[in-house]
């Protein structure tokens, strides 16, 4: 999914728990820590929603923020949001 249509409540920054100044590194670390355990695949006995839509927005945050393109239009996004919100 591509940060035009990001639309969650909470940032991608949020859902991978990387501060907006992140390295590349840093987001790559974090993405593989909350994919390890959220993914579907991890522990089969346990089918459960949640952690599934979990996983999904995790990989969804990755696919933003790993780009550096799609994470400048992001970020330039959200910079946009700021400003009009304060108006």
């Amino acid at each position: 999914m591509s940060e035009a249509t990001w639309n969650d409540e909470v940032s991608p920054y949020d859902v991978l728990g990387v501060d907006e100044k992140a390295s590349n590194g840093d987001i790559r670390k974090a993405f593989f820590e909350q994919a390890r355990l959220f993914h579907p695949d991890r522990n089969l006995s346990v089918q459960d929603d949640e952690r599934t839509a979990h996983f999904l927005k995790v990989k969804k945050a990755y696919e933003v923020l790993s780009s550096e393109s799609s994470r400048k239009i992001y970020d330039a996004c959200l910079l946009k949001r700021e400003e009009l919100t304060r108006k």
